[in-house]
């Protein structure tokens, strides 16, 4: 019932808890004015917060107390999206690449390249894991890639271009939260 969101600009960036049904705040904190925070998850009742070119990654429990301030490192050493498999936290940098991270030491385990037949997909950007398969706001664009977790493929795109219709305020494509209990996205 709670939707938790990361907001970034250096000077700006935040991390908050949203009631998804009216918008209203109901915890805002600030992030340190250095960072320019970018995608966030949650793993085993922690929520980890990447920073877009710092190469930090910010974690705090579920009331939004900073419990620690780590290094993390992708595939060109930016954080631009972040969600996870239950296991391992699974990073994008705006390639083409998805690092899988371990969510206690942030070591790399393995990349896997994201491919739409033989071409490469890149602006990868805000992620969100469901049943085996990620979904990734390709940035610049209104697309949404559904990625086999497993081998990279991109199975399928949602064109949201009818979006910007409804919500003439926003400037980019850029969150994707997944509700389980009615199966249906926040975009």
């Amino acid at each position: 019932g709670v939707l938790f969101e990361s907001g970034g600009q250096k000077g700006e960036s935040l991390i908050r808890k949203v009631n998804p049904k009216n918008g209203d705040v109901i915890k805002n904190v600030d992030v340190d004015k250095s960072l320019f925070a970018e995608g966030l998850t949650i793993l085993n009742d922690k929520i980890y917060q990447l920073t877009w070119q710092d190469g930090v990654c910010l974690i705090y429990d579920l009331d939004l107390n900073l419990l620690k301030k780590t290094s993390f490192r992708s595939s060109n050493s930016e954080g631009w999206g972040i969600c996870n498999d239950g296991k391992s936290l699974i990073v994008s940098d705006g390639s083409n690449k998805l690092s899988y991270l371990n969510p206690e030491t942030l070591a790399l385990e393995k990349t896997i390249s994201v491919y739409a037949g033989n071409q490469e997909v890149s602006y990868l950007n805000e992620l969100e894991y469901v049943n085996g398969h990620i979904y990734a706001n390709v940035y610049t664009t209104y697309q949404i890639a559904k990625i086999d977790a497993t081998s990279g493929k991109v199975l399928s795109v949602a064109d949201l271009t009818d979006i910007t219709k409804e919500n003439t305020d926003g400037e980019v494509l850029n969150g994707i939260a997944y509700n389980r209990t009615n199966n249906t996205f926040l975009i």
